[in-house]
């Protein structure tokens, strides 16, 4: 009995210090850790080599934005906003019009930059937006077909830019978005479906385009798929609760919470992990936290930076993700959390505990005692 008991004992210490150290797997980190940038700071995304875009809100509606690699911050020029990096460095952007004077709504327009140079694609003068990148330069996003200060807003329709050459992408007639492009060239968002006048999240391969369904019944909005052909979304019942997903196989599954009404899908990688952002209490709606969920974890709450509330809105292939974080302050920051195992001295104190009773335990047995 007593050596049953050691035993039990042992696998205990071991389990709940393996557990321990996972689950601070992750450590967030300020991108700009000597200040040098003020403002509500926020990384868009993360290419697999660490470089990353980030945005500046200002007070109107075109962000100062920034390609960071190594520590170093190099502006993407008046007007653009990043959304998207590759593994070479290209930036997907958006354009927004000049403010000023008789200008009374902005006109954005989807575009590449690389290297300091910008190039704005080809759209048929309504504006267009642009979402996504993969590592070849191709571009996932929308066109308008009808002006945006239009009474209905604009119409518009999923498209690809390749080699500035654009390509509508069939639809059902009504609005769609491309949002999120892999490197096989299948690209995913949504469209708007005749049949039921409802959003699905959709998945164009070679131009075709398949339905995703919807989820059991309720609005789909996919935003990310990586190159396994697993797809990052988010769903929205009728009631306006909206869970994150991940599709795979053909089917969903809803990723849940971190203890909230609501969570939402941004970004997937090559792993499968997926990030986004989730509400952590039913009493407190405006705190929300990062996560990253896993098939092997679950969803796991990343840390901010001393602060309420964070997001997550990109990871890449070494499990780095970016996004935003509050300070001790409040400020909200740029951040990236870094997936390095770091065990705390506690936590390695328990797992020796455990490593010696089971050890004591054999020895015991040996001996015949």
């Amino acid at each position: 009995m007593k050596k049953a008991a050691l035993f039990l004992f042992g696998i205990i210490l071991v389990v709940s210090a393996f557990m321990a150290t996972q689950a601070r797997a992750y450590e967030a980190f300020d991108l700009d850790p000597g200040y040098q940038y003020q403002g509500n700071i926020v990384a868009t995304s993360v290419n697999d080599l660490g470089a990353a875009t980030v945005s500046i809100a200002t007070e109107g509606w075109s962000p100062d934005c920034y390609y960071v690699d190594n520590g170093s911050w190099t502006s993407l020029g008046d007007l653009n906003e990043g959304v998207s990096v590759n593994n070479d460095g290209q930036v997907a952007i958006v354009q927004h019009s000049q403010e000023g004077p008789g200008v009374t709504a902005d006109t954005p327009h989807a575009g590449l930059w690389y290297n300091g140079s910008t190039q704005l694609f080809q759209d048929n003068g309504f504006g267009s937006i642009a979402y996504g990148i993969d590592n070849g330069g191709t571009v996932a996003g929308s066109i308008y077909t009808t002006s945006i200060t239009s009474s209905e807003g604009g119409q518009f329709h999923a498209a690809v830019w390749s080699n500035n050459q654009a390509t509508i992408l069939n639809d059902y007639g009504d609005d769609s978005s491309a949002v999120g492009i892999n490197n096989l060239g299948q690209v995913v968002g949504y469209a708007i479906s005749p049949t039921d006048n409802m959003q699905h999240a959709v998945i164009w391969t070679n131009g075709i385009i398949q339905s995703m369904g919807t989820f059991n019944g309720y609005q789909v909005n996919a935003v990310a798929i990586n190159d396994l052909g697993q797809v990052a979304g988010t769903y929205a019942t009728n009631t306006g609760i909206q869970h994150a997903f991940i599709w795979q196989n053909g089917s969903y599954q809803d990723l849940g919470t971190l203890g909230g009404q609501n969570s939402y899908a941004l970004g997937i990688n090559n792993l499968g992990q997926v990030v986004g952002q989730s509400q952590i209490s039913l009493s407190d709606p405006t705190t929300v936290a990062g996560f990253v969920w896993s098939s092997a974890g679950g969803i796991q709450e990343l840390g901010t930076l001393g602060g309420q509330s964070c997001s997550t809105n990109a990871i890449n292939d070494s499990g780095y993700a970016v996004g935003w974080a509050n300070d001790a302050l409040g400020n909200t920051r740029s951040a990236l959390w870094d997936p390095t195992v770091v065990p705390e001295p506690a936590c390695i104190s328990t797992l020796f505990c455990g490593i010696v009773a089971m050890a004591g335990l054999a020895i015991r047995k040996r001996a015949g005692r």
